[in-house]
């Protein structure tokens, strides 16, 4: 294929995928897991610190993901800048991309 060929379906891909991303956007429908993870970082937000605790886990007792803190790292400090919402939202797609691109 043409080098602009590629580009182009690359392009086609992430507008795509953004365009379902937001359209079919629903956190009641974003799964459990979706939801720990976004827990945590939240909470890491408003305590403003790092952390792999979820307070609320287990019926409010608490409980750790049993992740590394690497893990939410890139959440974290994205969802300081635009939202915990939209970091969940842009980072699947970039690292779709990156995964495309290298």
């Amino acid at each position: 294929m043409k080098r602009t060929t590629e580009i182009l379906l690359v392009c086609l891909s992430l507008f795509v995928a953004i365009l379902l991303r937001y359209a079919f956007w629903n956190p009641l429908y974003a799964g459990s897991d979706f939801f720990l993870h976004a827990t945590i970082v939240q909470q890491s937000l408003e305590e403003g610190h790092l952390h792999t605790y979820d307070s609320l886990a287990t019926c409010g007792l608490g409980g750790s993901a049993y992740h590394p803190a690497g893990f939410y790292f890139l959440p974290y400090i994205i969802g300081k800048v635009i939202g915990t919402n939209l970091a969940f939202i842009w980072l699947p797609i970039l690292f779709g991309l990156l995964s495309l691109i290298f």
